[in-house]
């Protein structure tokens, strides 16, 4: 019976093994294809040779700050996935306890560049790759910089420039952390935080920045009450 037991385990084991190495073949050959039908330079030198695109230095540091502690505050830290934000959020999600990502941003990069309109199962494993090549070949600064410069924020602004400017008229070097809070909140889900709305979610979602940004040492607890206090009055 022991013997039954350990050879079905085995089993298991490797139809597991195989059918994930199969996945990650799949998703390899289709990220191939995607950036040999359009390499990620080509993607890169787009994107930067916009004529609203704007360098990191010229970003607020408060709006950079926001941006990593609410999307992916172990952006420095990890190489392209970061597996134990993968594996909590599907522990929270298959727990019932709410809905939480696990993309980092240079996921959420190569989402913006290649996978927009890819509903395919395999494009999660294919972004991946594409993640794991643009931190490779891309400082994480540079990162950031074409993940603020692409994500969509609503109300017909891509990009941080528009933002900036078609919501409160100012460059994005000079975004407050009032303005960088809830900036930083829209690309979740623009259709629905965009400000044009004014819907009070808008404004929780701003809280959940803030407070991100409190969690990992950004802001202390004297701006973190200050912008409250304008939120609430």
């Amino acid at each position: 019976m022991f013997k039954f037991i350990r050879r079905l385990l085995l089993a298991i084991f490797l139809i597991i093994v195989l059918v994930v190495g199969a996945i990650a073949l799949m998703g390899y050959v289709d990220y191939k294809d995607k950036v040999e039908t359009v390499t990620v330079e080509e993607k890169v030198n787009a994107l930067r040779s916009g004529a609203t695109y704007v360098k990191l230095d010229d970003i607020a540091l408060d709006m950079q700050h926001a941006v990593v502690a609410i999307e992916d505050h172990r952006f420095f830290d990890h190489s392209g996935i970061d597996y134990y934000a993968l594996v909590r959020s599907v522990v929270v999600n298959i727990s019932g306890q709410g809905n939480q990502g696990g993309s980092t941003l240079s996921q959420q990069l190569a989402k913006n560049f290649y996978f927009m309109e890819d509903k395919g199962r395999l494009r999660k494993v294919s972004e991946a790759y594409v993640a794991k090549y643009l931190e490779e070949t891309y400082s994480k600064k540079e990162i950031l910089e074409m993940y603020v410069n692409i994500v969509y924020y609503g109300d017909n602004h891509y990009g941080i420039y528009e933002a900036s400017m078609g919501y409160f008229d100012v460059l994005p070097e000079n975004l407050t952390l009032a303005q960088a809070s809830v900036l930083a909140g829209l690309p979740q889900a623009p259709s629905v935080y965009a400000l044009s709305n004014q819907n009070p979610q808008t404004i929780e979602r701003q809280r959940m920045v803030l407070k991100a940004m409190l969690d990992y040492n950004f802001i202390d607890g004297q701006q973190y009450e200050a912008v409250l206090a304008t939120i609430s009055s």
